[in-house]
């Protein structure tokens, strides 16, 4: 996942970040997260990387090991994209319009493959379908299971209340975005109706 940016970013950033740089690698294997003396890189959300401003010396080796330069050293401390969700419910950039989400072919695929859809090309449409995360894409897929397996007893949105109780809260946007791809894949023709 990156994110793409226009101008004016350092406005709205809480980082004051001049570009997203940040790729959010794979935390097993991210060059930050290995290079950090100190394990003060962590994953704040499946995907995502944050710095823990309490563990974190400001030593530079982070910044030293990305390849994509994503990381600045400021005031003794690391700081990098964590698409705000260490401040804030939403990336800043994004909510702005700054800034939008843009998924590679591979993660594209992930994503389909955990709602447990077929992925295919197709060049005679151009499909606008909103941004999905991974793990929405797994709620969605589960909210899916669980309305199936109780048979219509309950509405699409009590299953999501149940699901929300047991897990903890589904943010509001969360919840509109798996509330779209419902109603456009059960109560209407798909994504291009």
């Amino acid at each position: 996942m990156q994110v793409e940016s226009k101008n004016k970013l350092k406005e709205v950033c809480p980082y004051e970040l001049e570009s997203s740089n940040c790729r959010h690698c794979c935390p097993e294997s991210a060059p930050c997260v290995t290079a950090c003396p100190k394990g003060a890189i962590y994953e704040i959300a499946e995907g995502v990387l944050a710095v823990e401003y309490d563990l974190c010396n400001g030593c530079g080796k982070c910044a030293e090991a990305c390849p994509h330069s994503a990381i600045t050293i400021k005031e003794g401390k690391a700081f990098k994209c964590d698409l705000c969700l260490s401040v804030f419910d939403e990336p800043q950039c994004i909510a702005s319009g700054l800034a939008e989400i843009k998924y590679t072919e591979e993660e594209k695929r992930e994503i389909w493959d955990a709602l447990g859809w077929a992925f295919f090309e197709n060049g005679e449409y151009s499909v606008d379908l909103p941004a999905i995360s991974f793990w929405e894409a797994r709620i969605l897929k589960e909210v899916v299971d669980r309305y199936t397996k109780l048979r219509g007893e309950f509405t699409w949105e009590e299953v999501i209340d149940g699901l929300e109780y047991e897990r903890g809260t589904i943010k509001r946007e969360s919840k509109e975005r798996i509330m779209w791809w419902i109603k456009k894949t059960y109560e209407e023709y798909g994504p291009l109706s």
